[in-house]
């Protein structure tokens, strides 16, 4: 179940505009966390791992999850550095849950994006995750 801290939905599109700018920056590196729309087609399968995804055949996109934090991170940081951060000292600002199996986490890279599928053990790469190509600020 999400965690919502905003008293009122405005709050927290104000907040998914600023994380939004965050991670679509061309400059600097910066990471987003997306997970699982409660609502949509997969929340009967959050918390499932890739290979349940890929077996029916489920496509990874964004229409299919929110953007849950964003922030800016070091150039020698790697993807199981955020995944501690997220399950054991998650931001005061963080709306969602631990960092788990079947979110996803977006780096940007000054501009170039890369998409991960948390799994089981590891990350997989996904593609053709955002739908268009986005706007870097």
């Amino acid at each position: 179940m999400q965690i919502i801290l905003f008293e009122h939905e405005q709050e927290l599109r104000l907040a998914q505009e600023k994380w939004k700018q965050i991670l679509f920056c061309k400059e600097g590196t910066s990471y987003g966390i997306y997970q699982i729309r409660e609502s949509g087609r997969l929340k009967d399968l959050l918390f499932s791992s890739w290979n349940t995804m890929m077996s029916k055949s489920i496509s990874i996109r964004e229409d299919d999850y929110y953007l849950v934090y964003a922030g800016t991170f070091g150039r020698n940081m790697i993807l199981e550095d955020l995944y501690i951060k997220f399950n054991l000292y998650q931001p005061k600002d963080f709306i969602g849950h631990s960092l788990s199996v079947s979110d996803v986490v977006v780096l940007n890279r000054n501009g170039r994006m890369e998409v991960y599928y948390v799994d089981s053990f590891g990350f997989q790469g996904v593609e053709g995750f955002f739908k268009h190509p986005r706007e870097m600020t």
